[in-house]
């Protein structure tokens, strides 16, 4: 069995369509998509006297100590350049509202009412994916996707009671692939970002344990975990925010502690971007392809799997 796996596309439909391209070119059996599909910034356009268009875009540029700042810059986009224009921020993974100036103040004095908007360009978009994995992927080939601690739980609740073809959610589910076991879950351990979906450790754990429970046996069990381990080399090591000289694990000792003690086959995580690569927990490779999203770069990785061991596989970008 050969697998895609991919993570962490915040959004970028342009991603997206790279992996679909992907699973021809590789001639994959299935593909998992781990979480963190929802974009992470709502652009507001308004109509100019001109005919154009008014926005304000979010640009990062460093500041004299060499940090990295955003900037807020506005930008005019004429009549004739906005289909253009909007398929450039779809592949950065934003989502854009076109309304009158009164409407956006409207909609930034109101919390909630900006909320809902956004949600339903995330769910829309997803639905747009769904469409296009379904008519894309080979015969036979299905796409397995859980959300992340990034993505609203109340929408994904929304989204797992659509029909969306051969985009397949199985958060906290076994999934049977191949006869291969298939574990997700999409929570993280606790953040200093307050995202929209962290656990404690233990609640973690009990999680996994309680999936594992319904798996058939350990011996062709694979996760698709999006926080990756605790303490897993590079796979989840970042730059420490209160001192940038040091770096700090960041990844889950309750997914570190499933795996030492029932020995999955693989883990697939994602969650810290900059994490890219491998590594080997007992018998149990992790995997975490890292994310470029911004940049309209797609990573991932393609893996064999053969009987009960892990065989060849690759990094890729694209």
């Amino acid at each position: 069995m050969r697998i895609l796996f991919i993570t962490d596309l915040h959004g970028s439909t342009l991603l997206f369509k790279k992996a679909l391209r992907v699973v021809n070119d590789f001639e994959i059996d299935a593909m998992i998509l781990g979480g963190d599909l929802s974009g992470k910034r709502l652009l507001a356009i308004a109509p100019n006297l001109d005919g154009g268009y008014v926005t304000s875009e979010v640009y990062k540029k460093k500041d004299d100590t060499g940090k990295a700042v955003e900037m807020t810059i506005p930008k005019t986009v004429g009549k004739a350049e906005l289909d253009n224009y909007l398929k450039r921020l779809e592949a950065k993974g934003i989502y854009w509202h076109i309304a009158e100036r009164g409407e956006i103040e409207e909609l930034n004095e109101n919390v909630r009412k900006l909320q809902v908007l956004s949600l339903k360009k995330i769910y829309d978009r997803l639905v747009e994916w769904a469409k296009l994995a379904s008519e894309r992927l080979p015969e036979g080939v299905k796409c397995f996707w859980t959300g992340g601690n990034d993505d609203d739980q109340e929408m994904l609740e929304q989204l797992s009671m659509e029909d969306l073809g051969r985009f397949l959610y199985v958060e906290d589910q076994v999934v049977d692939l191949f006869g291969y076991q298939v574990l997700s879950m999409g929570f993280s351990n606790k953040t200093p970002f307050n995202t929209d979906r962290e656990l404690e450790e233990e609640e973690i754990s009990n999680r996994l344990m309680r999936l594992a429970d319904n798996a058939k046996s350990t011996e062709k069990m694979i996760l698709n975990v999006h926080v990756p381990p605790y303490n897993c080399g590079t796979i989840d090591l970042v730059t420490n925010l209160k001192d940038p000289s040091r770096s700090v694990h960041v990844g889950s000792k309750g997914v570190r502690t499933f795996i030492e003690n029932i020995q999955p086959l693989a883990d697939f995580a994602g969650h810290v971007h900059e994490g890219t690569g491998t590594a080997k927990i007992g018998r149990t490779q992790v995997f975490n392809p890292g994310s470029d999203y911004y940049a309209g770069i797609l990573q991932g990785y393609v893996v064999d799997i053969l009987d009960s061991r892990i065989g060849d596989f690759a990094h890729f970008t694209r």
